[in-house]
This record gives C-alpha cells, structure tokens and sequence, in this order.
C-alpha cells in the first residue's frame, strides 16, 4: 500500500531564544517572604512564581503544605455509584472491571480489581485485543467479555466508556448496570450509565487532569471510608506510574498524587512488588526516584507488554503480592515476567525504528500543517507503536501528526500527538463522521476509521488545523544565570520535582568555558561536553550532553566561551553529581 505524509519542507529546529515573561515583582516577594520558603533559591523562587498564582500555591508547589485530596463532592455521582458498589459486594453480585491496554489501562483495572476484591466482591477483569478489538467497549470486545463472563451485572469502566453510548445501552437492556470511571473528553450526549465519574465533569479547577488510573482511585478512596481493610493509599504507586504515563500535566491534583506516589513507589514496604522488582531489575534507586526515570524506565515495559501482544504479563506483575496471592506457580516465574516485558519493549524499539526508517524513506511533502502516515502491518505498521512514531514526528518536524494502521477487514486505527495550541481530539471532531470511536487528549490522541474512509480522512483532517495557530519554533527560556552553579543551586532545584507535562524542566541560559568536547554513542550522535562555570573558578568542571546534536556542531577549541541553554537532572552514571542537558548552545562572540 505504502504511505503517504502531509509535512512542511524543513526540519524545523528551533533556533530563536526566548527569555520567558517576567514573573509578578508582588508574587515573588511574597515568596521570598514568606517564612516556611526563607530557604528558597531565588533563582529557584523566579522558576515557582512563574508556575503558582499565589503564596498559598507556592507552599503546595514545593511540598511545604500538603492540602487533602480533591473532596468526594466535587463528583456528583460518586455517592451513587459507591452505593451500588458496597451492594454488589453485600449480594455477591459479580462484577466485572472493564479496563484498557496501555499502562493507564492496566494500572487502573489492578487497582480497581485488587481493591474490590478486598472489600469482599466477587470480581474478574477484562481488557480487549489492542489487535483486533481496539481502545474501550467496542461491540466485538464487548461480545467477548460477556461470553467470557456471562454471570455479570455490574460492569465498572477504567480508562474508558465515556463515549460508548451505544454499548452502555445494549448493557443496560441485558440487565446490567454499568459505572463508567473514565478521564477522557465526553461527547454531547453522556451513555446512559448508573453513574459517571469523570474529573472532566467535575467542577474545581485542578481535577481535570487526573488520568484514569486516578479517577479509579478516587472511587476507592471512598470505598475505604466503609471497608476499614481497604489501605487505599498504598495504591498511589500505580497512581502516579499511569499519571506520568498518560503524560498528564503534573499540575494541581495530579502533582500531589505523583508526589505521593513517588514515595509510595520508593519504599519497599508498601510499594507494588512487581514495580519494585522492575525498577531493581534496571538499576533505578528508589530512594531518589524521579518521575523522568518511572517515564524513560518503567511505563515502556508496561506499555510494551501489550504494544505486542502480552498484557497479561504486565498485568500479572502488577497484580503481584507480598503474600502468597501472586498469579504464579513459583518465584522463577514470576521473575520471569520481568524478563518478558523488557524483552517486549526491546521487541517494541525494534518495531518503532523500523517503521521510522521506513518513513523517513518515504516522506512526501504535501501540507504544511499535519503529517498523516498510513500503511499495513505487513508494511511495518504495528498498532502497538504508532503512537510513539508519531511523537517521534511531532518533535522532528514540529506539527501534528497522525500514524494509522490499515487492517485486513478495512478499517483504520490511527494514533495522533500534537503540541499546544492544536487540539488533537477537537480535530477528530471535525471528521467524526468517518470515525468508528475516537478519544483521548489535546496532546494525544486515538481513533477508529470506518471502511474506506481513509482518503477522506487524508483530505479533510488536515482542514481541521487551517484555523489553528503555528506551534512555535522559538525556544524559551527561565532566566539567564548569573549566580554560580554549585551545590545549594542544584539541590535548590530539586525542589521543584516531580517533573513533567505542566512542570517541565526549568530552562536556563549561562555562559561557560569550554574544557573540551567529544562525541559519543552509537554512530557518534551525541556531543559531550566539559564546562567550567566563570561565575565559580574554583568550583569543579561540569558535565554537559547535548542528545541527537552532533551534526548541528561546529569543532570548538578548549578556552571558547559557550553560551548554553540547558536543564540540570542527576547524572545517571553517577548519581551524586548533577549534569546538564544542553538544549542549544552558540559560541559567545
């Protein structure tokens, strides 16, 4: 079939900097003021006032108050649907956790499952055919849960279902009540479900960006308040995995739970032993546990798991116990399934360069406002990393794109990523009509083509961004450093985490010396550089790498004076030192 691709001509690397808007002189003195902050960075305390809309904002910002979760109320049926919950368990009435294939997906169908079933509910799980089933209650995946778990009459959604109209009314006339805890957008019209837990259908500002795995716990937190067994809290590991996962915004809510979670994650005592095993399988120490390395570490495993065909495996990792309840005949097996998930996500890497290869190969300029990929899975097409593919465009080209996948009985299934301020699922929108189902988030998003649709898809979808504005080129950065970069600078930062989408990586500028270059990895991609700070000559030489930058390098000489755009996290190689991720950097005239 080969595949075709809507790109503008260039490669559109950044090359204008941009120092960001001055934060409020009256917020950053009342940080700097503020007693329980007299420690805070100012370099730092500029970063916060940025981020925060007041003082009180500030103090949770840097864990100084930790506020309670967001309150029951702010979700009008969640009395109702804890009132059918509690007596589905009293009448052993059989449940069914219906959830999804990604890490959010799973995460949250173990969370939901492992809760009931300490509560006392008879309960069993079912997740669809990433393959031939698709996202969320599709008919044919529906069909098969039934048959496979024909005593049901309450099915409880995770991570799905707000849209499924249709399906949830098939349900209802079968007899069965259905409660949909879910985090994507709704349509106009909401299925007709005994009740609905959505943080989009919440009111307070800050709920919205709970994933489902979250909006999941939220329900059980309010279990726990009749089940005294239920230790609801120790759940906050797969919380903050599925948060950091969904790459949802690390603001408000969410960022308390990640927090939380992180801590949860990083204590063997309460932490899910399947993560725990998985992060020492890898060589992360919990005890500085960030939410980057659960992002680059732990949910591609998970994800991969089920991106070729083996879910389940993670599944039985998460669902695994410190007790004698693991789904596994013995401890080499269960060990074994570490083993299987990094091999699927090697399995998964694998797929994902072949198919960018194969695109970079066939690129075909066409647009300049999307890219739209699509091929078979013969072709390199695999469902399981379109997604990825498609996030690997976006930061190439710099514009929304969409990789499909064309199956055998005709449909399309297409996974889109894009970047602030182009809407990926109001897009989808716009060409509902040739969508089977559709869903997810502005920045990422999924969807099902009826037979035969694609053509239109490729000629109207673009269409739908001619209105949008052009996501930027220009970088932007925190604050140009004057201050030395040392110890107390470093740590300060720290206090920023966790970092992720809403709460990236704070961007500096600084001119340093050059002690000498180098470039290194695979194909020699990567430039590693050598600095030292003139602001702190006596201080010690800082390692600095610049990723995928060595074709953008002229050679430099030992004494040239840089003037670096950069990040600051651990060094992975050495875990007491700090290192500098250069973003750009020019030679200082």
């Amino acid at each position: 079939m080969g595949c075709t691709l809507q790109m503008k001509a260039s490669s559109c690397i950044p090359v204008h900097w941009r120092v960001a808007e001055s934060p409020d002189e009256k917020l950053l003195e009342g940080i700097l003021s503020a007693p329980e902050l007299s420690d805070l960075h100012p370099a730092v305390a500029r970063v916060v006032a940025r981020r925060v809309a007041t003082v009180e904002d500030a103090k949770v910002f840097l864990n100084v108050l930790t506020p309670p979760f967001c309150e029951s109320a702010h979700f009008p049926d969640l009395s109702k649907a804890v009132v059918r919950l509690r007596q589905a368990i009293r009448d052993h009435t059989p449940i069914l956790v219906f959830g999804d294939y990604d890490t959010d997906g799973i995460t949250a169908t173990v969370l939901m499952e492992q809760a009931l079933r300490m509560c006392g509910a008879l309960v069993s799980h079912f997740i669809p055919d990433r393959r031939t089933e698709g996202y969320g209650l599709t008919e044919s995946a529906l069909s098969r849960a039934l048959r496979k778990y024909p005593k049901t009459r309450l099915l409880v959604t995770v991570d799905c279902g707000i849209t499924s109209v249709a399906e949830v009314e098939t349900l209802n006339q079968n007899g069965i009540d259905v409660i949909i805890t879910d985090h994507h957008k709704a349509l106009e019209r909401l299925p007709s479900a005994f009740a609905i837990i959505n943080p989009r259908l919440a009111m307070p500002k800050g709920i919205d960006n709970l994933c489902g795995c979250a909006t999941a716990f939220i329900v059980v937190r309010e279990l726990a308040s009749y089940f005294l067994d239920l230790k609801y809290k120790e759940f906050l590991d797969l919380v903050a995995v599925a948060t950091i996962a969904d790459v949802m915004s690390l603001t408000g809510e969410s960022r308390k739970l990640v927090t939380e979670g992180l801590r949860v994650l990083g204590d063997p005592r309460y932490g899910n032993p399947g993560l725990s095993e998985l992060l020492r399988k890898q060589g992360i120490k919990e005890e500085r546990l960030t939410a980057e390395e659960v992002a680059y570490k732990v949910t591609p495993c998970i994800n991969a798991a089920s991106r070729v065909g083996h879910w389940e495996t993670a599944y039985k990792l998460l669902t695994r116990t410190n007790g004698k309840e693991a789904p596994f005949e013995t401890e080499d097996a269960w060990m074994s399934t570490i083993d299987v998930l990094l091999a699927a996500n090697d399995e998964r890497k694998k797929c994902e360069a072949a198919l960018q290869q194969r695109l970079q190969m066939t690129l075909k300029k066409t647009s300049d406002k999307v890219i739209i990929a699509a091929g078979t899975l013969e072709e390199g097409f695999h469902p399981g990393v379109l997604g990825i593919v498609a996030a690997r465009l976006v930061d190439q080209f710099h514009l929304p794109s969409v990789v499909c996948c064309v199956k055998e009985d005709g449909t399309v299934s297409g996974s889109i990523r894009s970047l602030d301020p182009c809407d990926a699922v109001k897009a989808l929108e716009a060409v509902s009509d040739l969508c089977l189902n559709f869903g997810g988030h502005p920045a990422a998003a999924g969807f099902t083509l009826k037979v035969g649709k694609l053509d239109a898809f490729k000629e109207r979808f673009p269409k739908a961004f001619e209105s949008s504005p052009k996501m930027s080129d220009i970088l932007e950065y925190d604050d140009e450093l004057m201050c030395p970069l040392n110890e107390a600078f470093f740590t300060a930062l720290e206090k920023l985490e966790p970092y992720g989408m809403g709460n990236p990586r704070p961007r500096f500028v600084k001119q340093f010396v050059l002690l000498s270059e180098k470039k290194f990895g695979k194909d020699k991609v990567h430039v590693e550089y050598f600095l030292q700070d003139p602001s702190d000559p006596s201080a010690t030489e800082l390692r600095a790498v610049w990723f995928g930058a060595a074709h953008r390098v002229e050679t430099r000489k030992k004494g040239d004076v840089l003037r670096v755009m950069f990040t600051v996290s651990r060094d992975r190689m050495n875990s007491e030192k700090f290192l500098l991720r250069v973003v750009d950097a020019i030679r200082s005239p």
